[in-house]
């Protein structure tokens, strides 16, 4: 079957191999973390806490980038603390990492549950978009657009010249 010399060779080949994907199943692990917003800076960005080490005290992330588009088309969604995210760090360095808004939680939860709208809510105030209707309220006041009608309900109406 196998001489000494091959069989020498094979038994090289199934260590190397076992080393490789040990350091791969490291590498994996380590490139996907999720934690709780603990920091927030305009400039920095955001640290996460991922619990506490044995010391008990916060494992916290470096500072990371604010998750936004930054192009042509910009957005400013800031993070809250204690939002759940992600840090993908894909060398699985942290240093390297990036952020990825994870889901809905108690304390966050959804502004919606149908799956035909997009929903944006901060504070008081709410924009739904649909396929053929627009609206944005504030506290009890709105303005909807559906069908080439503008209608807008409020308890006072103010027109300003610029």
């Amino acid at each position: 079957m196998f001489n000494a010399d091959e069989f020498g060779e094979l038994i090289k080949v199934t260590v190397d191999l076992s080393r490789e994907v040990a350091q791969l199943k490291r590498e994996l692990a380590g490139m996907v973390k999720v934690g709780r917003v603990a920091e927030t800076d305009a400039q920095k960005g955001y640290r996460l806490d991922f619990g506490n080490d044995d010391n008990g005290q916060p494992k916290l992330s470096p500072w990371l980038p604010h998750p936004e588009a930054g192009g042509k088309a910009k957005s400013w969604f800031p993070l809250s603390p204690g939002q759940v995210v992600a840090m993908m760090t894909p060398p699985g360095d942290p240093r390297q990492g990036f952020l990825l808004r994870d889901g809905f939680t108690d304390q966050y939860k959804q502004p919606s549950e149908n799956l035909q709208e997009n929903v944006f809510e901060f504070g008081n105030a709410r924009v739904v978009i649909k396929d053929d209707h627009a609206s944005i309220t504030v506290g009890s006041a709105s303005i909807t657009i559906a069908n080439g009608v503008i209608t807008l309900k409020a308890s006072q109406i103010k027109h300003e010249r610029a």
